[in-house]
């Protein structure tokens, strides 16, 4: 039977805390029994005993990895070239960074997600309530005041009554809608159809776009720490990219670097095609130029997810208010639809 994936959180404290210890100069098997002896956590005391024992039978790092049947493909394919090249210790904090941005991303989305959930819950028990309680109490008042409904009074309160319904039904499919997005941002694999989703949505379009920029400069920066050719790290990190719009820039980039006429540099053709800004475009050519280019890459992908978080943020600002206008309004119109007819009804009694 197969095994659920890890957590990114737990794949970033695995990566990160061999990579630690391995800069201790201690051997992978050690640093696989030391990490199991200090966790408190089942499962992954379960993932680490599983890749200790490969170890122990001589497996390679990302074989053992894979037999446990819980880390990502991306990060098994990774740490397997990363001992390929003799870079592992590189790749593994690589591979922490990439999956702490991921379980960042996870919480942050979640967190987002679930305060329009519990509004227009809100929202929906609100105008149900006015419909089936209030709402008829102020009908029994009319029956008792005025004997009957005229045409006048009758009018109002249907009006009332369909914007009250219509609303209603707007706040349960937000309701649900929202849910299910909340449920989405449980599962890395879902993750990334929330985010196709958000791009289509004209109030966090940005945010996911640069989010889109985040995570590909983030796996750009992976294969820049197994030592990866440039074309070949911009090839294989295109390949992860599900944004159709970035996508189509970065086909034409890559294109251009394998270009065997006229190759363009990394730089140059991620400027070209504009990818990133001129600033990040001269930092990524003296980053290339000096050696340091898995630096200046990290530096980047830190910036752009911290950007795309602000713009998350920023972006969840401007829907919390509308949503709170929103039940206000609908509230608001339902109950003066109402209360008008009686009020005139109460005047003429006095």
């Amino acid at each position: 039977m197969a095994r659920k994936n890890m957590e990114s959180g737990a794949v970033s404290v695995f990566c990160e805390s061999i990579a630690v210890m391995l800069a201790a100069g201690i051997q992978t098997e050690d640093a696989l029994g030391l990490l199991s002896e200090n966790t408190n956590d089942a499962a992954f005391q379960s993932t680490c005993d599983g890749v200790y024992r490969g170890l122990i039978e001589q497996k390679p790092l990302a074989d053992a990895m894979e037999a446990t049947g819980t880390f990502p493909a991306f990060a098994i394919d990774m740490v397997r070239t990363g001992e390929n090249s003799g870079r592992l210790e590189s790749t593994l904090s690589s591979l922490a960074r990439y999956y702490n941005e991921e379980d960042r991303l996870i919480s942050k989305l979640h967190s987002s997600i679930v305060y329009p959930v519990a509004l227009f819950a809100l929202m929906s028990v609100i105008l149900l309530f006015t419909l089936l309680v209030i709402i008829p109490i102020f009908m029994d008042t009319y029956q008792k005041v005025s004997g009957g409904l005229g045409t006048g009074p009758y009018t109002f309160v249907a009006a009332s009554i369909v914007i009250g319904w219509i609303a209603f039904i707007f706040a349960l499919l937000g309701t649900i809608f929202t849910f299910v997005l909340a449920n989405m941002t449980r599962t890395q694999k879902n993750l990334r159809g929330l985010e196709r989703m958000l791009e289509k949505l004209p109030f966090t379009r940005e945010a996911a776009k640069q989010l889109a920029l985040s995570r590909f400069t983030s796996v750009l920066t992976s294969y820049a720490a197994i030592g990866a050719p440039n074309d070949v790290a911009l090839e294989e990190a295109t390949k992860t990219v599900d944004s159709p719009q970035l996508r189509s820039k970065l086909d034409a980039a890559v294109a251009q670097m394998q270009n065997p006429a006229n190759p363009k540099s990394l730089s140059r053709a991620l400027g070209d095609n504009d990818i990133y800004g001129p600033v990040y475009t001269r930092m990524m050519t003296v980053g290339d130029t000096s050696g340091n280019l898995e630096e200046v890459l990290d530096s980047m992908s830190n910036t752009f997810f911290e950007d795309a978080l602000i713009q998350m943020d920023e972006s969840m600002d401007r829907i919390e208010p509308a949503l709170a206008a929103f039940l206000t309004i609908t509230v608001g119109a339902t109950l003066i639809a109402v209360m008008v007819p009686l009020i005139g009804i109460l005047g003429s009694i006095g």
